[in-house]
């Protein structure tokens, strides 16, 4: 005990003060590790309900959900509609209205979605056959959008606005085709969960040599 502490504790009521802040912290010392030892056993269960985990089945859900873009195409339709979520739902900007109508949403997402699918991503294409599918598609979109601005309710001045969003929504799917891009992925993925499944089987294997017997 220093002197400081020594002369302190002779001070009425200061004493027993530090006896209550030791036990407080004593009592918070106890509590903190009762909940790491609890983290811990978490950690653990959770470790082996991933061990049981079909891996197959496992990464056949991460393909399908990297593959899947529905999200990015409800955004574009948000984006036009000059739409943002507020927490809770989606809901229009204040003094907007629409960048274009719902006649022309459709004709934009028709005008999409031979490039925004599986097939596509699943193919092999390089990049010039890519830019050359892309330069088509924007083409098309843009020449339809001047023809008929009255029938989707354009203006003018959004028409540039909505081109780029058109062509950011686009560009990246093709570009998993590039060089055999996404199908190689895919593959590579499926010889790892291959491998995985045959290790743990080997390893069942040896802990039970009684299993050839039926």
């Amino acid at each position: 005990m220093s002197l400081f502490e020594d002369i302190t504790n002779k001070i009425p009521g200061v004493a027993e003060e530090r006896l209550r802040q030791q036990e407080v912290m004593r009592v918070k010392s106890a509590e903190e590790k009762e909940k790491q030892f609890a983290r811990e056993q978490q950690a653990l269960a959770m470790g082996e309900d991933q061990i049981n985990v079909d891996p197959v089945a496992e990464k056949s859900d991460l393909l399908r959900w990297q593959q899947d873009l529905t999200d990015e195409e409800e955004r574009l339709i948000h984006d036009l509609k000059q739409e943002f979520f507020n927490g809770e739902s989606w809901v229009s900007l204040p003094n907007t209205k629409p960048l274009i109508n719902n006649i022309g949403i459709s004709m934009l997402l028709t005008e999409a979605r031979p490039l925004m699918n599986r097939n596509v991503m699943m193919s092999n294409f390089t990049e010039k056959r890519i830019l050359l599918m892309l330069k088509d598609t924007c083409n098309t979109v843009v020449d339809t959008l001047a023809v008929n601005f009255e029938l989707y309710n354009i203006k003018f001045s959004n028409l540039s606005h909505i081109v780029r969003l058109f062509k950011n929504y686009i560009i990246p799917a093709p570009y998993r085709a590039i060089n055999n891009g996404e199908r190689r992925y895919v593959t590579t993925t499926h010889k790892h969960v291959e491998a995985i499944t045959d290790n743990q089987g080997t390893k069942e294997t040896t802990k039970n040599p009684f299993n050839f017997i039926k």
